[in-house]
């Protein structure tokens, strides 16, 4: 008798699969036939059966299911290599899931910005995101999948350099745009973006949609000021943090393309945050990029996305922490208090 005609046999090493109670597959397959996740129960007096599927399973690997990795998921990542958080910040639509989709696209044609991919724990994940631009989805221009949801999602990518060898892991960050918003009006929805204290670099989009709108421009420049200061107050941003600020959507405000008072706007725009950025920050840099230009348009596919990669993954110099205090301790100071002092 067959497996699949004989369900007393079959059980479901899935967490919270009943197939092995009332015989229902969690993921509907009739019967549980070419479940991957059905293992042979144990008849009676079949102890030799027994002890082959024992060693069998532990022959067997874990395999990632290829979705978003979450927080928790990316520790096994981070702790078994120097994995670089890049944590892409900015209003909904400004680019920041179409940039996710440009690198992998990008990296699908082969060797990029010097590097290949050796491996991803979030191939699917990437797939999904890219679907939408694809001829298979059959929609009428290339568009990419709104984030949902206020958690931080996780891409991951391990590069390995063509010229030294070396891997990189880079876990990316896609968090949804009311996240940020909602940062910027309430210090505990700032607190809520903890994962930014771990950052090895801040990537804040500025949507150039509405920079080239006259009606929206001064929103659109104003808030991602706000956000880094708020981000700044809360303390979940550093000012160590190396600090990039990208004009997405760039073949919208090429000079000619736009008008002159919207072509200056833009260079008032850059240099208000590249004023602020010295001010606060100790590596701040402002670039100009199109993930995906529109049709026609005089930039190539991934405009600037070349030198966003490379930085990634380039080692930045850790700072030297100074905590020695500025003024020696008082010579009638309390000894308690000299002790900690020379601590």
């Amino acid at each position: 008798m067959s497996d699949a005609g004989n369900t007393s046999l079959l059980r479901c090493s899935q967490p919270g699969c009943t197939f092995d109670v009332d015989g229902v597959c969690l993921e509907g397959l009739p019967a549980g036939k070419d479940c991957p996740h059905r293992i042979r129960g144990i008849a009676e007096g079949d102890t030799e059966s027994a002890e082959e599927s024992l060693g069998t399973a532990e022959k067997w690997i874990s395999l990632p299911d290829g979705y978003e990795l979450s927080l928790e998921s990316t520790f096994e990542i981070t702790r078994a290599s120097n994995a670089r958080l890049i944590v892409l910040a900015g209003e909904a639509d400004a680019g920041k899931t179409t940039l996710i989709s440009c690198v992998f696209e990008q990296f699908s044609e082969g060797m990029y910005a010097e590097h290949k991919v050796a491996w991803s724990d979030t191939v699917l994940a990437f797939e999904r995101i890219c679907y939408r631009s694809r001829i298979s989805s059959e929609a009428e221009k290339a568009d990419t999948v709104r984030t949902k949801g206020l958690s931080p999602r996780f891409f991951h990518l391990q590069l390995q350099s063509n010229e030294s060898g070396i891997f990189s892991d880079l876990l990316v960050t896609d968090v949804s745009g009311e996240a940020y918003r909602r940062a910027l009006n309430n210090q505990e929805d700032a607190l809520n973006l903890g994962f930014i204290k771990r950052a090895d670099a801040f990537v804040l989009l500025l949507d150039g949609e509405r920079l080239a709108s006259k009606e929206f421009r001064q929103d659109a420049f104003r808030r991602g000021l706000l956000l880094l200061k708020a981000l700044l107050q809360a303390k979940v941003l550093s000012s160590q943090c190396p600090i990039r600020v990208l004009v997405a959507k760039y073949d919208l405000l090429v000079p000619g393309k736009v008008d002159k008072n919207t072509s200056q706007f833009v260079e008032y725009v850059e240099a208000e945050y590249k004023k602020f950025g010295d001010e606060n920050f100790t590596d701040f840099q402002i670039l100009r990029v199109a993930s995906r230009p529109n049709p026609g348009s005089s930039l190539e596919y991934g405009f600037g996305i070349e030198a966003v990669l490379k930085d990634w993954v380039k080692e930045h110099t850790e700072p030297i922490m100074d905590f020695k205090p500025k003024v020696d301790p008082a010579s009638n100071e309390r000894e308690s208090a000299r002790y900690l002092w020379r601590q």
